[in-house]
């Protein structure tokens, strides 16, 4: 561990906040309690990671072009966006969350701003010509609905991207047949015929990634009594550079929260209390459909 070091907290929250390094250089926080830990979690993630929750937070508006450049992955991804536009209904949204999540959310976003007002912009983000972020309970819903999109949901969009660009290239039956099973038997092939698929989105030019995998234990099963939990989510939102952040906070009166998130928002993927630990899979359910619009009426 490093030596300790202080954050001071505004007045009106429980401070001050110290914190330590691990040999990885992830911070071990003490904090009087959870409001005053999630401030101190909001400066370390802009001390840390702010080019990181900036991208995050481009990208879930939908204006990742404006910025990188029109590279094929950041036009499929502002194009998924802003079809979707993640900030409908944001503000209503983050009007309704429970007023302890929302106390929480404030004092991250809160730790976050401050601390980037007293750094400055970083260099990076001068050269790309990114203003400073404020973080807010509305960007917290939106950077939310990107890491469910493209982690709950990219899975299953990018099996129906694939099939749509085999259609589209003009694949056999058989192929499909061998890769849907039944399913295969309510695809008209026909009507997709001359179907044209944007090479921006292309299944074989984009990443990929393996899909998610958890296991649980019970305690009766364990060598120690106690129950486990096992969990590897290919979690497509943290996969801007350097990917997860772990952080273990712990509080006054003994409990703690530790685990692994994404810089930008206050709450962890993956992780544990004294009472619980949860993980994060990819979904797999059928909310993605690709229409062929010569076929709509």
């Amino acid at each position: 561990m490093s030596a300790r070091k202080i954050i001071p907290t505004p007045r009106d929250l429980a401070g001050p906040v110290s914190y330590q390094r691990a040999a990885l250089g992830y911070p071990h926080i003490q904090a009087p309690d959870r409001i005053s830990g999630s401030y101190a979690l909001g400066c370390l993630h802009a001390i840390d990671r702010p080019m990181q929750a900036h991208l995050s937070l481009l990208a879930a508006e939908g204006r990742l072009l404006e910025f990188l450049g029109d590279e094929p992955v950041a036009r499929a991804i502002d194009r998924s966006i802003r079809f979707f536009n993640f900030r409908l209904d944001a503000e209503a949204q983050a009007a309704a969350l429970h007023p302890d999540t929302r106390a929480l959310v404030d004092a991250y976003c809160r730790g976050f701003n401050d601390t980037m007002a007293r750094r400055g912009r970083p260099v990076l983000l001068r050269l790309l010509g990114v203003p400073t972020a404020t973080l807010s309970a509305i960007t917290t819903i939106v950077m939310y609905r990107l890491l469910a999109y493209f982690g709950l949901t990219s899975l299953q969009h990018t099996a129906e991207l694939a099939i749509t660009e085999l259609a589209a290239r003009g694949a056999p039956r058989s192929l499909f047949d061998f890769l849907l099973g039944d399913a295969a038997a309510g695809l008209d092939l026909e009507s997709l015929q001359g179907l044209k698929f944007p090479p921006e989105l292309s299944f074989l030019r984009l990443p990929h990634a393996a899909g998610s995998n958890a296991f649980a234990v019970a305690g009766s099963k364990s060598a120690t009594g106690g129950a486990l939990l096992m969990g590897e989510f290919h979690m497509q939102g943290g996969r801007f550079p350097p990917i997860l952040y772990a952080a273990h906070l712990e509080y006054a009166n003994g409990d703690y929260y530790q685990g692994v998130g994404v810089p930008g928002l206050c709450f962890l993927a993956a992780g544990r209390t004294p009472r619980v630990a949860w993980s994060y899979t990819y979904g797999h359910a059928d909310n993605i459909d690709v229409i062929d619009r010569k076929s709509v009426v």
